[in-house]
C-alpha cells in the first residue's frame, strides 16, 4: 500500500471514529422527565384559558426556558440561539435543544430566575427533581416545590422575563450580571432584613397590618382608610432608609408582587371549576394541584402579623396589586412597566393614585 493510499485508510478511519463518537454522545443525550414537560403544558393551558383576564400582553409562547437538572442535565427550550454543540430534537410538542456529554454547562446552579443565554433572555427552571434534591440538601421543605406547585411557579418566573421588555438595565443592576454563570446575588444581600429591634421595624409591621386590613374589609370607605393608614407608615419608614434601600425595595416590590399577583389570580382559577390537561388529572405527582391556591394565599396572609424578612416584598407588593385591581381595573397594569424608566413607577404611588381617582 503506497503512502498516498495510507493516508486515506487513515483519513476514513478517523471519519468513522468520529461519527461513532458523536453517535456515542447522543445516545446519552437524555430527555428531561415527561413530568416537568407536563408542568410547562399545564402553565401554558391554564394561561390560555385565563390569562387575558388577568394581566394583557403577557405572551408566555414567546419565552425561552432552560429545564436545570445539573451540570451536565439541562435543556433548551423554544430558544432562538441554541449553541452549536446542544442536539435539537422535538419531544411532546416542544423544540428542544439537549446538552450532550460533552457540551459546557449553561448554568450551575438550583435556582429559578432569569438569565442572558446566548443573546436571549431566558427563563431558569429547574426540574422537579433538582428542587427535590435542593431542598434535602438544605433540609428545607419539599412540599415547597412539588409539581403541583411548580405549574404556577414556572409562569411566575416566566412572567419576569415578559417584566425584562421594560425593565432589562434594572435587572442587571440587581442580579449584578458580570458573567453568565456567575449566581444571583441572594435578595437577603441585596435587600437586607429589618431588624427587630428598629423604629423601621415597628412601621413595616404596622404597614403590613394596615394593607392587611385595606384587603380583607368589604366596606370600600373604611378599606381607603386603611390604605391611607398604610401609606402614612410607608412614608414615615421611608424618611429612616437611605436611597439604595428606597430604590431597591420598590423595584423588588414591583417585579416580585406583580409575579406573585399572577399567581394568586390563577390560584383563584383553580378552585373554581378549571378543567386541568389530562395529564395532571391521571397524574400521582398533581392530586394537589388545585389546591396549589395554599401558597400565594399564605404569603398574604403573612401581612396579618407581618414580617420583617426580605420576602416581605411579596406580600406587600401582592396586596397592592389586588387593592388597585377593585379601584382601578385595567388601567393600573398598561402603563406600569412602559411608563417606569420616564416616571420611576412605583406600587405605593400607583395604589395612592388609585383612591384619589376612586374618590
Amino acid at each position: 500500500m503506497n503512502l498516498r493510499n495510507t493516508l486515506a485508510v487513515a483519513l476514513l478511519l478517523v471519519l468513522l471514529l468520529s461519527n461513532f463518537s458523536k453517535a456515542t454522545q447522543n445516545s446519552s443525550c437524555n430527555l428531561p422527565d415527561s413530568i416537568d414537560i407536563f408542568i410547562l403544558e399545564e402553565a401554558n393551558h391554564i394561561w390560555d384559558a385565563f390569562g387575558k383576564d388577568i394581566w394583557q400582553g403577557f405572551d408566555i409562547d414567546d419565552i425561552s426556558i432552560l429545564l436545570f437538572q445539573s451540570s451536565d442535565q439541562q435543556w433548551l427550550l423554544n430558544h432562538p440561539n441554541s449553541p452549536d454543540d446542544f442536539r435539537n430534537t422535538n419531544y411532546l410538542n416542544y423544540s428542544i435543544s439537549i446538552q450532550c456529554s460533552d457540551c459546557e454547562p449553561l448554568w450551575n446552579y438550583t435556582s429559578a430566575t432569569i438569565w442572558p443565554l446566548y443573546g436571549s433572555w431566558t427563563t431558569i427552571l429547574p426540574t422537579h427533581s433538582a428542587w427535590k434534591l435542593f431542598c434535602e440538601q438544605r433540609h428545607i421543605p419539599g412540599s415547597i416545590f412539588t409539581p403541583d406547585k411548580l405549574v404556577l411557579i414556572s409562569l411566575h418566573e416566566r412572567f419576569h422575563a415578559f417584566q425584562m421588555r421594560w425593565l432589562e438595565e434594572d435587572f442587571k443592576n440587581l442580579l449584578k450580571i458580570s458573567t453568565f454563570n456567575s449566581p444571583p446575588e441572594s435578595r437577603e444581600e441585596i435587600l437586607l432584613d429589618i431588624s427587630d429591634q428598629s423604629e423601621q421595624a415597628v412601621l413595616c409591621i404596622k404597614e403590613q397590618q394596615a394593607l392587611f386590613q385595606a384587603y380583607v374589609e368589604k366596606d370600600a370607605l373604611i378599606s381607603q382608610k386603611d390604605i391611607s393608614e398604610f401609606l402614612k407608615f410607608r412614608n414615615q419608614r421611608l424618611m429612616l432608609m437611605n436611597e439604595k434601600e428606597i430604590e431597591t425595595e420598590n423595584f423588588m416590590e414591583l417585579i416580585e408582587g406583580t409575579a406573585q399577583y399572577i399567581e394568586f389570580q390563577l390560584a383563584e382559577y383553580l378552585q373554581n371549576g378549571y378543567q386541568s390537561l389530562d395529564t395532571i388529572n391521571n397524574h400521582p405527582e398533581f392530586q394537589n394541584y388545585k389546591n396549589a391556591a395554599d401558597s400565594p394565599n399564605l404569603s398574604i396572609n403573612n401581612a396579618k402579623n407581618g414580617i420583617l424578612e426580605s420576602s416581605r416584598v411579596y406580600t406587600t407588593g401582592t396586596l397592592m396589586c389586588l387593592l388597585m385591581d377593585r379601584y382601578s381595573k385595567d388601567k393600573w397594569q398598561i402603563e406600569l412597566f412602559k411608563n417606569y424608566h420616564d416616571n420611576k413607577v412605583n406600587l405605593s404611588n400607583l395604589l395612592a393614585n388609585s383612591i384619589v381617582l376612586a374618590q
